[in-house]
């Protein structure tokens, strides 16, 4: 009754001033039902634990209910109005940027091939294997050299050198942990400034490096002395036609047996091969026969052959340049077939090893 009495002054009287006190009245009272109805939720809220449908409420359902009631409050109070919008700008940039940073993750981790699960394994396709290195009949091979006897005098053979038509017939060696031994050691392991034939640890010893280093002296050239090692290396591979008729290399390891064709022999720098390539890296091999191939000097020879391309493995024979000791004599060869049964070179036999049966 009240309330209609003040409506129907405020609109019957012609002093607008009375409408608007009016109104500003009417607005005031509202607020503080607002407010008071909010009390009374809250209360019940604290009290009874439950939401103005009766249904329980968790403790962190009301600590968010209170907290967005103070945003909201803060967005209509004009003095922390321009608080509360900087917070809300401050939080949504932290968000983008812990977005942007989450989808890089992602990103690189795709670009690293990281998945939750492996990748299939793709068998290789035995076609992609080349010929020369497919080797028939394997189970079947038996090594015309009896490593189990040579193992006996020569402890640490690994392999044995053979090139037809040579003085060249000597074990491989490879000391286990010192590359340096067999420079001035005989196979025997006695002292000898002659040395052996042998490959460092680098190097694999079952020569499926693309380069394999097989170093040996040089004994001043000196025929008469024995061993003669790489000593005629200079004198006889320059020589085009003796390049030509003793360029069939041999090397006899336990289950196989390998033969290389000599490419060509040349002068070259006494810096340590296997130290300054690794050619294991693309292209280096290459980089390397380009490197023996552009030696053109009087004591350079090379076969009457295509270049390497450094497909297939290589061998190195090394040993010391005559007259120079600033530089290396290096004989290049390449593989081109590993012997298998029933092979033409399987009867290929160093002269040692020729037995009654053999012959």
């Amino acid at each position: 009754m009240n309330d209609e009495r003040n409506l129907n002054r405020a609109s019957g009287s012609n002093d607008s001033s009375d409408a608007d006190t009016y109104m500003k009245a009417e607005e005031n009272t509202g607020i503080e039902a607002d407010t008071a109805e909010n009390n009374v939720t809250v209360n019940i809220d604290e009290n009874n634990n439950s939401d103005e449908n009766g249904r329980n409420t968790p403790k962190a359902a009301k600590r968010k209910k209170g907290i967005i009631k103070k945003i909201s409050g803060a967005f209509r109070n004009p003095r922390k109005r321009k608080y509360a919008i900087a917070i809300t700008v401050a939080a949504a940039v932290l968000i983008t940027v812990l977005a942007a940073g989450m989808v890089a993750l992602l990103i690189n981790r795709a670009d690293d091939g990281i998945t939750d699960t492996p990748p299939e394994t793709v068998p290789a396709d035995i076609t992609d294997i080349p010929e020369s290195n497919v080797i028939e009949n394997i189970e079947d091979y038996i090594s015309p050299i009896d490593f189990d006897e040579l193992r006996g005098t020569a402890q640490d053979a690994v392999a044995y050198l053979y090139i037809p038509g040579t003085t060249v017939s000597y074990p491989i060696m490879q000391h286990p942990t010192n590359n340096e031994f067999y420079l001035n050691h005989a196979p025997d392991k006695k002292y000898d400034e002659g040395g052996s034939v042998y490959i460092e640890l680098s190097n694999s010893s079952d020569f499926t490096d693309p380069v394999t280093m097989i170093y040996g002296h040089n004994m001043n050239g000196n025929e008469n002395r024995e061993p003669q090692i790489f000593s005629f290396f200079q004198r006889s591979y320059s020589d085009p036609e003796y390049l030509s008729e003793h360029s069939d290399v041999y090397i006899y390891l336990p289950d196989k047996t390998l033969k290389y064709e000599i490419c060509c022999a040349v002068p070259y720098s006494d810096r340590h091969v296997l130290y300054y390539h690794d050619f294991k890296v693309d292209g280096v091999t290459e980089e390397f026969i380009d490197e023996l191939y552009s030696e053109t000097g009087r004591y350079s020879c090379f076969a009457d052959r295509d270049k390497p391309d450094g497909d297939n493995p290589l061998i190195v024979l090394s040993t010391c340049y005559m007259w120079d000791k600033s530089k290396r004599y290096l004989v290049l060869a390449e593989l081109t077939e590993v012997i298998s049964v029933g092979s033409d070179d399987a009867s290929v036999i160093p002269p040692e090893f020729v037995t009654d049966e053999a012959g």
